[in-house]
């Protein structure tokens, strides 16, 4: 997570892009999760006057790394999240909407809020959005009986369940495996980190 803390600048809001090029910022970062934040701390670093804008509607910041951490007991779950504009690197102006539209002829991203913001660099790291609904009954059975998750903040409680469940004297885990999907997802880390702790990945086309 970026520690830089944002100045009263960050807080204004972008100025709405016209035709000229003059008005494109050097560079436009899409998503102010960690790879946002941290790409804009990178770049401010190997050169400080470039004006750069980051995009991003939610107004706290979760870093999501350290969720796998709270699930297993060993993090404290509120460290994980904090305001967006004590995030974002000093220096950087932050807009808060959603990108709707991406217009790469005319190097320009159009806004939810009808914005239009030109750019001479793009930079695209918003991130998945999960889609809990695709895996039917999964939203019912969350946070119940020792089902849960690392990628959503509101169970962190419900994250200790299979610490608790497995320190139970009378349960005993002989085999424990780590689905790994074909398609794009976050945090792989996760699974290679149980199977490097002697625990089985299965392959992805199990059914």
């Amino acid at each position: 997570m970026a520690n830089e803390g944002a100045n009263a600048s960050a807080m204004q809001p972008a100025q709405q892009a016209q035709s000229s090029s003059t008005n494109a910022v050097d560079v436009l970062v899409i998503g102010g999760g960690a790879a946002g934040l941290g790409v804009i701390a990178s770049l401010f670093k190997r050169q400080h006057d470039l004006r750069i804008t980051v995009v991003e509607p939610n107004e706290k910041h979760y870093y999501q790394p350290a969720w796998t951490l709270v699930g297993a007991g060993e993090f404290d779950q509120k460290k994980t999240v904090r305001p967006m504009v004590d995030c974002i690197p000093r220096g950087a102006k932050w807009v808060r909407a959603s990108a709707a539209a991406f217009d790469p002829e005319q190097s320009r991203v159009i806004l939810d809020n009808g914005q239009r913001l030109e750019y001479r660099t793009l930079i695209v790291c918003c991130g998945l959005k999960l889609d809990w609904e695709g895996v039917e009954g999964l939203n019912d059975a969350l946070g119940k009986n020792g089902v849960t998750s690392n990628y959503r903040y509101d169970l962190g409680t419900a994250g200790n369940c299979c610490r608790r469940f497995l320190s139970i004297p009378r349960c005993r885990v002989d085999r424990l495996g780590c689905l790994k999907p074909r398609y794009c997802r976050s945090c792989i880390g996760t699974g290679f980190s149980k199977a490097a702790s002697g625990w089985p990945v299965l392959p992805p086309d199990l059914s």
